[in-house]
């Protein structure tokens, strides 16, 4: 009998990505649809994380100058940024990013970085775009650790962002081996 390592068990992944039929796109014959790559779709990640952080940098300009400033003690010519302030503006991120990713995904089966690398997010069983709720909680995996950086206090803050940072590679990690190529945000809400 021979024996079994570990390294057995694993799958590679694949050289090409898989093909995926797209039964939900209303036409009477499924189509077949090729997986987008691991370097693909980190580009259309960069590109998104891009845009949202472009935008929160605006969003933050304009509280510092506006709001902010008219809570500043009358001598000051500073914007009050304390810690308590700090959270309210990560709130006001992890709300940005949510706005941003949700309704893409649930409404245009892709963000604007998945669209421009020919991208789409689909349900894997139906094909059809992800149901609000899958959409968030796709986010919320994805994303989560992420959004929870910025509302922790300073005290917090630097193993928090070893955890974000640990967590986002291992989903590229759980991407890049998996045999179907969907990371463990894909597999949980079952999407490709």
């Amino acid at each position: 009998f021979p024996t079994r390592r570990s390294s057995d068990l694993v799958l590679p992944a694949p050289n090409r990505a898989p093909l995926w039929s797209r039964s939900g796109d209303g036409t009477v014959t499924p189509s077949k649809m090729r997986g987008a790559t691991v370097g693909r779709r980190t580009a259309a990640y960069l590109m998104d994380s891009v845009v949202v952080y472009l935008v929160f940098g605006l969003l933050q300009a304009i509280l510092l100058a506006t709001v902010l400033k008219s809570v500043a003690p009358a001598a000051s010519s500073q914007a009050v940024f304390d810690e308590r302030t700090s959270i309210l503006v990560g709130l006001l991120g992890g709300l940005l990013q949510v706005i941003y990713f949700v309704p893409t995904w649930a409404l245009l089966r892709g963000t604007m970085g998945q669209r421009l690398m020919h991208i789409e997010v689909a349900d894997a069983t139906t094909g059809k775009a992800l149901g609000w709720m899958d959409a968030f909680l796709r986010w919320a995996i994805m994303q989560g650790p992420i959004a929870l950086v910025t509302i922790v206090p300073e005290v917090a803050r630097a193993p928090a962002i070893f955890v974000a940072t640990a967590w986002a590679f291992y989903l590229y990690y759980s991407t890049q081996t998996n045999r179907n190529w969907q990371g463990l945000h894909d597999r949980f809400v079952n999407s490709r």
